[in-house]
């Protein structure tokens, strides 16, 4: 019963210290990181998090990039921070309406699940329906 309580204690602490905002997308950098513009008109530098895509000079690196742009630019989405990444970019998970671009863009193959990062482990389950077709 002990470790059920600070589990749970973990896991109301991780969501407390996400913060959600809104901003537009308005420039895609590669499949798994873009620009934003926050209400202020402040820039922002997005790294989507528990996934990874290929970069544009690697094979199906535009593919994945023209995905990102294709659900994301000049949309106005909502933004889940989870942290700051070493370069200083915000490690976020990104919503259209209720949709999770980051594991949508799994499903659809254009990016695969970078394990050391997961927080929620059915992203896995996503990316195997995609080995699977």
């Amino acid at each position: 019963m002990r470790l059920q309580s600070i589990l749970l204690l973990l896991l109301l602490t991780s969501s407390l210290n996400a913060k959600t905002f809104n901003a537009e997308a308005f420039s895609i950098i590669d499949g798994d990181t873009l620009k934003v513009r926050i209400e202020s008109g402040e820039i922002k530098k997005i790294r989507l998090a528990e996934i990874d895509c290929p970069e544009k000079k690697q094979p199906w690196g535009i593919e994945a990039t023209k995905a990102l742009t294709s659900l994301s630019e000049d949309q106005l989405l909502s933004i889940k921070q989870l942290g700051i990444d070493r370069y200083g970019r915000i490690i976020a998970t990104l919503f259209k309406d209720k949709t999770n671009i980051n594991w949508l863009l799994v499903e659809q193959g254009h990016c695969w699940v970078y394990p050391k990062y997961v927080k929620d482990k059915a992203i896995f389950a996503l990316q195997e329906k995609v080995k699977l077709k």
